[in-house]
């Protein structure tokens, strides 16, 4: 039985937590969103076929703009675990898909990058640092990168039909790592929607919004007829709700 208190893998509704970590850098003069990350990942390389300067932005990673892949590839299997060592020597073998900043195409492999980013900055790992300046400030005291009895007492199970799934066991933690309750992500969410003044110090929820919404380019290329906006963590405009336009959603798909 699922109740408030079950765990579950969250997907890509981490990025929503790692975009908001990131964001919080930058509102403290920490990361430049319109910087290099070579300035923050200086070991990160990949080849492009392009003329001009093809620079990856902070802010090409956090609206998926990057012009790098969706995810890894055919020589990377889900048998084992691969080091963020071990992803920037593949990337640099591989070609970015399009120019940065001239399209959209969402990539787990940018918010992997934007964990290391968080890493490098801060000199924690990145589980420790959300777990410090995300969760306990929010409130979400269910929330969690690492995967404890206690929580394996109480993590939902996943199923195809009738065969239960184990669980993804893997290093994109920025990406798709976060356990999860119902309760702690309803309190994220009163959290965005809350119109109170943060305690000194506290993550400044109008500032995150604005930036959210403010962020993207809603002209750019997407692949798609319908223009599906991602930033910071969210979907821009997917949905509209009681006339509103202006609607920020987020899902997470896992095994």
């Amino acid at each position: 039985t699922i109740t408030e208190d079950t765990y579950l893998m969250a997907g890509s509704l981490t990025k929503s937590f790692t975009a908001l970590a990131v964001l919080k850098l930058i509102e403290q003069g920490k990361i430049d969103p319109n910087a290099d990350i070579k300035n923050y990942i200086p070991d990160f390389s990949i080849r492009n076929l392009y003329d001009g300067e093809t620079l990856i932005t902070v802010n090409h990673l956090l609206t998926h703009t990057s012009g790098l892949m969706i995810d890894y590839y055919a020589r990377f299997t889900s048998e084992k675990k691969y080091s963020s060592g071990d992803l920037l020597s593949q990337l640099r073998n591989e070609y970015l898909c399009f120019k940065p900043g001239s399209a959209s195409k969402y990539s787990n492999i940018g918010y992997r990058l934007l964990g290391m980013m968080i890493e490098q900055v801060t000199g924690e790992r990145f589980e420790n640092y959300l777990e410090k300046e995300v969760f306990k400030p929010l409130g979400l005291n269910k929330s969690s990168f690492d995967y404890t009895d206690d929580m394996a007492f109480h993590m939902s199970k996943g199923h195809n039909g009738d065969t239960e799934i184990s669980r993804v066991d893997n290093e994109d933690k920025s990406a798709s790592g976060l356990f999860s309750t119902l309760k702690d992500l309803t309190v994220f969410l009163k959290f965005l929607s809350s119109r109170d003044i943060p305690p000194s110090g506290g993550i400044n929820n109008y500032k995150i919004i604005d930036s959210i919404i403010k962020n993207p380019d809603p002209a750019i290329d997407t692949f798609y007829d319908s223009k599906n906006i991602y930033s910071s963590g969210w979907h821009l405009n997917s949905y509209q709700f009681k006339g509103v336009h202006t609607v920020l959603s987020s899902s997470g798909n896992i095994n």
